[in-house]
């Protein structure tokens, strides 16, 4: 009887120190699943606090625990340029840190996560519940430029970087894994009475970038939202197509292109059609009313 006495006390007050660390955000780690996990408290450029439950190893999972951040200068851009009242449009979400990063900030805002990946959205979905944010909607489907249905590529989930996935396979792993998911069009997914609510549109698809785009022009014409997205030449199938469509689409839309240069020293002018064929930059476009 003693024993179990004992291991009862043990277990109780092992269960009562991880509330306390969960309640304080103090990082812990625990096996689940034969992975470790880690919870924490991470801050956003308005000193707000939003908490990630994280799966090691991972390659965003270790960075973020790692550094206290993810690409932190266009987590930055996208607090600056966002507003309280308008809508946050995170496409290709993935585990959601630029998601939570702008609803702390903003906690008036709505924000909208798409990632059709099966298991990191539910990663995505259980950060969000973490934080009790409200003003996250979590969509479980890919964006481009049709409705239907779409072969999505994607690391298997024992890979290093399980996150890397898309609609173009480019720059996989050999363990690639081929799903099948759902595909809309960002203007058919918002209501039309709702397109001037868009303030800020970060779009990371690895490689499926110009066709998200399209399928979100008639938001783009009605809003001019800020825009920001990766631009690299591993992941795209057709280079000099993408590098002319992104440009024709951002010119006739009256947006200028800067480069996001690192460790927060600004950005600076960038021109798409002159770029040779080896590139990777973060770009934000601007539309000229601001």
């Amino acid at each position: 009887m003693f024993f179990r006495f004992l291991v009862f006390l043990v277990r109780f007050y092992a269960s009562k120190k991880r509330q306390v660390l969960r309640y304080y955000g103090i990082a812990y780690r625990k096996l689940y699943d034969n992975d470790l996990m880690s919870l924490d408290s991470y801050k956003t450029r308005e000193g707000n606090s939003f908490k990630m439950m994280l799966r090691h190893p991972g390659r965003i999972e270790d960075i973020i625990h790692g550094t206290r951040s993810w690409e932190a200068d266009i987590s930055d851009k996208l607090s600056y340029f966002m507003a309280d009242e308008k809508y946050f449009i995170d496409i290709g979400a993935n585990i959601g840190y630029c998601s939570m990063y702008v609803a702390a900030d903003y906690p008036k805002s709505k924000v909208i996560a798409f990632e059709p990946h099966p298991f990191i959205s539910k990663e995505l979905k259980r950060n969000a519940e973490l934080n009790s944010l409200f003003n996250i909607d979590v969509q479980l489907f890919a964006l481009g430029n049709e409705n239907g249905e779409i072969r999505f590529h994607s690391n298997d989930l024992n890979d290093y970087n399980r996150g890397l996935s898309s609609t173009v396979d480019e720059g996989f792993s050999e363990n690639i894994v081929d799903i099948t998911v759902e595909i809309k069009r960002l203007d058919d997914v918002i209501p039309m009475e709702e397109y001037h609510k868009v303030g800020v549109i970060k779009v990371d698809t690895q490689g499926n970038e110009l066709d998200v785009l399209r399928g979100a022009e008639k938001i783009i014409q009605a809003a001019k939202p800020v825009i920001v997205f990766e631009f690299e030449h591993k992941t795209m199938r057709n280079i000099e197509e993408t590098k002319a469509g992104l440009n024709t689409l951002l010119l006739s839309n009256s947006y200028k292109t800067y480069k996001i240069i690192k460790d927060f020293k600004g950005v600076t002018p960038y021109d798409i059609a002159s770029t040779g064929s080896e590139f990777n930059a973060d770009l934000v476009c601007i539309p000229d009313l601001i």
